[in-house]
């Protein structure tokens, strides 16, 4: 799937928005996330990318003893560009795992354990995407099979 970048998000007052760095090819480490928000950002009147004061967060998610990495673009910042990663519908919530990575937006996220379950990564999104409002509470849910992460929403990307 292909995402506009945040200034076509914009112009086309499109909510949720990603702020889908450019080269996802690139993204399947944490550096090259980074790289590619930095790039984004100086596109910007040569805006100064911070990742600010949330890092990467690890958890096993797949259920091979290794930890994925989470990462939440809330905490970035772009220097040009007030608010840039972050809307109403949340950040982009980037999970790097097997390889390869997967997109949510959300407001929060947190990753539960159930018995006799894989981990779950629960987020908080958007009231909106369960038919409410904005501030109604609403939540996704995936967890991973073995290929790939399952929830009731299709994955946004890969």
């Amino acid at each position: 799937m292909r995402f506009l970048s945040l200034a076509a998000c914009l112009a086309a007052l499109a909510l949720p928005c990603h702020a889908e760095p450019p080269r996802p090819e690139d993204q399947v480490t944490l550096d090259g996330i980074y790289a590619a928000a930095k790039a984004d950002c100086a596109t910007f009147d040569n805006g100064v990318f911070s990742p600010g004061d949330t890092p990467a967060a690890e958890a096993d998610l797949t259920g091979d003893g290794k930890p994925e990495q989470i990462v939440t673009f809330a905490g970035f910042q772009c220097s040009t560009l007030a608010g840039y990663y972050f809307s109403t519908g949340g950040s982009p919530i980037v999970v790097l795992a097997d390889g390869k990575r997967w997109v949510w937006n959300a407001l929060e996220y947190q990753v539960v354990t159930v018995p006799d379950s894989p981990p779950v990564l629960l987020m908080m999104v958007h009231g909106g995407e369960c038919g409410g409002t904005g501030g109604d509470p609403c939540f996704d849910a995936v967890v991973w099979n073995g290929e790939t992460f399952l929830g009731i929403r299709p994955e946004q990307d890969q």
